[in-house]
């Protein structure tokens, strides 16, 4: 289908200049937070948030905990990471906030989202960011009783690089026989350093501005700065990793996203190793669509089907 009226008139304040470009400028980085953003006025729903820090590799890692207003106790819960190609993105961005607002009231349930340190090439590289969100995974499972989250329902997922992430922290228990997420939820993901080819999703993407797609010279600067200085990358990618182990999972493709290809190569190989997996579309949507508001109709359709995975783990 045609990309959706209002994602395409908002794409139109995005600069024709590649992503690793626009980081360097603050201009153009904001014109690009503009463009993915929702300017209309939404008012997420009513939810208690409260804060506490985990013990990461290097040093706290601070938590977000969401909470409904009402429900019984042990219900099931979300460990979530916010995207921003591992080196940008917070607890309060869009991707972060509102999503967990809008999952927790949805599903009825408790959601932590994830402070992880940001990668920097040097000092902040991998496997912290993806070892922090271990930490705060297994944080939450130990501390189920008190949080009112049954353990063995416990959901791990993320968009973009927290995808990305939240695959590596789940490949990283099955490795070490310790207890997986009941579920997995990877939102248009990015699984592979070297960006798949893909003829079909070149052909819907060629038709947005570079600042609005994740070209293969954007995923390789991401990646670089997530690598540092590594050689021994075990999690870092998909690309040769056997999926058989994992947990049911729902993979979410945007129709116009260049790491569609990712996507789409990470399923088959998972379908492949016999991997319990479902792939949703959201059509009509570029990359980092939950970053607007559920006023977008395939936004609201989105956050509706993670919800409802995340209430029947």
């Amino acid at each position: 289908m045609p990309l959706d009226p209002y994602v395409e008139r908002r794409l139109a304040t995005v600069p024709d200049v590649p992503i690793e470009e626009l980081l360097t400028d603050p201009a153009h980085r904001q014109q690009v937070l503009e463009g993915s953003l929702d300017d209309r006025h939404y008012a997420p729903p009513a939810v208690t948030v409260t804060e506490e820090d985990v013990d990461g590799p290097l040093g706290p890692v601070r938590v977000r905990l969401y909470r409904p207003r009402r429900g019984a106790r042990r219900k099931p819960g979300l460990v979530w990471a916010h995207g921003g190609g591992f080196v940008g993105g917070s607890l309060d961005m869009n991707e972060g906030d509102l999503v967990c607002r809008e999952l927790c009231h949805r599903a009825g349930t408790l959601v932590v989202s994830v402070d992880y340190h940001l990668a920097d090439g040097m000092t902040t590289t991998y496997p912290v960011p993806h070892q922090d969100l271990l930490a705060a995974y297994e944080w939450t499972r130990a501390h189920s009783g008190r949080l009112g989250t049954d353990p063995e329902r416990l959901t791990l997922g993320g968009a973009s690089a927290g995808g990305s992430l939240a695959l590596s922290a789940t490949l990283d228990m099955t490795d070490r026989g310790a207890p997986p997420p009941a579920r997995l939820l990877l939102v248009y993901p990015a699984l592979h350093d070297r960006l798949p080819e893909s003829p079909e999703v070149l052909a819907k993407t060629r038709v947005l501005p570079r600042g609005a797609r994740i070209l293969g010279s954007t995923v390789a600067y991401f990646f670089s700065a997530y690598r540092g200085h590594q050689t021994e990358t075990p999690y870092l990618s998909a690309e040769h990793r056997d999926l058989g182990s994992l947990p049911p999972c729902l993979l979410v493709v945007n129709e116009y996203d260049d790491l569609r290809a990712s996507g789409d190569a990470f399923a088959a190989r998972a379908r492949a190793c016999g991997a319990d997996l479902e792939v949703y579309l959201a059509r009509g949507m570029v990359h980092g669509h939950l970053g607007m508001t559920p006023l977008v109709p395939e936004v609201d359709a989105t956050l509706t089907e993670l919800a409802r995975v995340v209430a029947e783990a």
